[in-house]
């Protein structure tokens, strides 16, 4: 009869000493795969969102209506400083003491940037802008029967327009169909001389020069006697009155 002899389990020293590493048992939940971008760590964008947020939120109401306030309204701060419930005698100094408050500071940076970066707006985009303004021709306005409908108008005619005034005419249908026809009345062109000088400023074409007339006199002293005493603190003043006084005589 033979013997069955039952396998005795590896203790983990003796699978340290045959060299093998002990089996590790994955749970369920890592052999799942990951979904693309989970569990990754925050980028430095998204790291600096986040502190800006939490800045903002820290932030007095009155400050963080302020933020919104300036910039909204084109970056005026003394017009946002009276919005966001300051006193209007001193807005104008409210709103420089808020633009250079550091956490003020910081918010409206990091916002402004965004805001830049989502509308695309960069100086090549400012400066064609300025540009279909400067060097825009009127006649492109108009065809023979008169004004083009507003609705006909191409990209580089509607950037130059800086205003229009309409009137409301008799439209089309009957009865109480009948629609009333907006009639373009009148079309103010964008400033052509100022959008010119805007655009020699920034390539450095204008120079201000300024002035000066008027006498200037000038004396020349040419020695400076020395004082006889030492101790004597106005002797060297004094020596120069003397000498200017003999070459005056």
């Amino acid at each position: 009869m033979t013997k069955k002899v039952a396998a005795k389990k590896k203790t983990p020293e003796r699978r340290k000493a045959s060299g093998k590493r002990p089996a590790v048992k994955k749970s369920a939940a890592k052999r799942q795969a990951k979904l693309p971008g989970e569990g990754a760590k925050p980028g430095r964008e998204q790291q600096a969102a986040g502190s800006a947020d939490a800045v903002f939120a820290a932030l007095p109401a009155k400050q963080q209506q302020f933020v919104l306030e300036y910039l909204g309204n084109g970056f005026n701060a003394a017009a946002a400083a009276r919005s966001a419930g300051y006193a209007k005698g001193n807005a104008d100094t409210q709103g420089s003491r808020l633009l250079a408050n550091p956490k003020v500071k910081a918010v409206l940076a990091e916002r402004t940037t965004k805001i830049t970066q989502q509308r695309q707006i960069t100086a090549e985009a400012v400066l064609a802008e300025i540009a279909k303004m400067a060097f825009f021709d009127p006649r492109k306005l108009f065809r023979a029967d008169g004004l083009i409908p507003i609705t006909e108008l191409g990209d580089e005619e509607a950037a130059s327009i800086a205003g229009v005034e309409v009137i409301q005419m008799k439209g089309s249908g009957r009865g109480k169909n009948k629609q009333p026809g907006p009639v373009l009345k009148k079309i103010k062109i964008a400033d052509k001389g100022m959008n010119l000088e805007r655009l020699g400023r920034y390539l450095k074409l204008f120079t201000d020069k300024v002035e000066h007339t008027g006498v200037l006199g000038v004396q020349l002293i040419t020695s400076v006697p020395r004082p006889t005493r030492p101790d004597a603190g106005q002797a060297p003043l004094r020596g120069v009155l003397d000498a200017s006084r003999k070459d005056k005589d």
